[in-house]
């Protein structure tokens, strides 16, 4: 029903659910269309070490599954901007 009250809607929805998906291991795969929008913004490379990191973000619908996906490609996109990772980061002196 709630379909025939708003179509556009059900379309993002439905395109959203097309674009991201997560094996059940937990590897995040996306689809081409998404992919090459992504690449309008990011690396190959950045984008391939977002979605290794995305899959402990992937709560919720398909529309925030996609949201999660830029935004772990902007924090990957951050740290090579800035020369270091987090796991390169020292907390404490040696």
């Amino acid at each position: 029903m709630a379909a025939a009250l708003n179509p556009e809607a059900a379309a993002r929805k439905a395109f959203a659910a097309s674009q991201v998906e997560i094996s059940p291991t937990g590897r995040v795969t996306i689809a081409v269309e998404f992919h090459a929008e992504l690449l309008k913004d990011f690396t190959e490379s950045q984008i391939e070490r977002a979605l290794e990191r995305a899959a402990r973000y992937m709560d919720g619908g398909p529309e925030k599954r996609m949201r999660s996906v830029r935004t772990v490609c902007g924090w990957v996109k951050d740290e090579d901007r800035k020369g270091k990772g987090q796991s390169s980061t020292r907390t404490f002196i040696r």
